[in-house]
């Protein structure tokens, strides 16, 4: 069998992801490849949208679909575009109002990003910026499968320049808070201020140096031991609430 073109970073699997992709930009689905027989109710809004929307639709066997992710649920989508940041979007701070953005210092696991992603897009955050030095340097499809939608709305930018990025952040009036182990104030008790800029370490490494110098403030979580850590998406999505609030 001819190996289908499923490989890029932009393609989607799994009905949530997949749902959400159809709801939010339609236009950017080229083509759908369907292997699963059960029409359940979420199938059924899916198979609706691509009809309603034109889009091209092949049957096709699990193993076609196989050999871009094994957890496809039996759909994927040829897809040519995702959300781009719009700056002008992170210039216009409405007073009394939050913005956060999430700044990423390298992240190994697809899942973690997922998670992170899914969270995200749940607390309105405005962008997510990720450091290509170490583990991901795109999208991967269980990234957009882990995030059921959450990357159709949240602009995900993998950047070499980190440092230079989150700078030019502080410009725009966000204030800078890394996570870090080391910090002394955690961040239930933060003063937080109305634009906030979240930095995560990746799982193995944390944050770099040349990162944690651009952070305006480092902050802790609170846990019993100090010899174990949280898991990136779980400390993300405390950070998140905490500055939410």
């Amino acid at each position: 069998m001819k190996k289908p073109k499923l490989s890029t970073s932009q393609n989607r699997v799994g009905l949530h992801a997949c749902y959400e992709c159809l709801l939010n930009n339609p236009k950017s689905v080229e083509k759908a490849y369907i292997s699963r027989t059960k029409q359940d109710p979420l199938f059924i809004k899916i198979k609706k949208l691509l009809e309603s929307n034109n889009i091209p639709t092949e049957i096709v066997k699990k193993s076609f679909l196989d050999l871009m992710s094994f957890n496809h649920q039996g759909l994927g989508l040829k897809v040519n575009s995702q959300p781009e940041l719009d700056w002008k979007n992170l210039d216009n701070l409405e007073e009394n109002k939050k913005s956060m953005i999430l700044f990423i210092d390298g992240v190994e696991d697809p899942h973690n990003l997922g998670a992170l992603i899914r969270t995200a897009w749940l607390m309105k955050v405005k962008a997510i910026f990720v450091a290509e030095h170490q583990g991901l340097s795109s999208l991967t499809p269980t990234v957009y499968k882990v995030a059921c939608g959450g990357a159709e709305y949240v602009p995900v930018i993998f950047t070499t320049k980190l440092p230079f990025l989150i700078e030019k952040i502080k410009q725009k009036s966000y204030w800078v808070y890394g996570l870090s182990h080391k910090a002394k104030e955690n961040i239930h008790k933060c003063n937080y201020s109305n634009n906030i800029a979240f930095v995560l370490g990746s799982e193995s490494g944390g944050i770099r140096k040349s990162v944690e110098n651009t952070c305006d403030v480092l902050l802790s979580i609170p846990q019993i031991s100090a010899n174990a850590s949280y898991n990136m998406s779980v400390a993300g999505a405390l950070a998140m609430s905490a500055g939410s609030l």
